[in-house]
């Protein structure tokens, strides 16, 4: 988890331009973002994903 400092300083000069809580909703939301993504990444991995449990390796 990214501290509130640590966002801030990751906004370099554009942080001047918001309040504390601009930025506390900012970051609120791009961890939201991040969660949604990877969300979607990982639906994504599984629906693509081969179910390889029930083949049989014939020799």
């Amino acid at each position: 988890m990214v501290s509130l400092e640590d966002y801030k300083k990751s906004l370099g000069k554009s942080a001047e331009n918001f309040s504390e809580d601009e930025i506390v909703e900012m970051k609120a939301l791009s961890g939201q973002l991040a969660s949604a993504l990877f969300a979607a990444w990982r639906k994504n991995l599984v629906a693509n994903s081969v179910d390889i449990s029930n083949d049989v390796i014939k020799e």
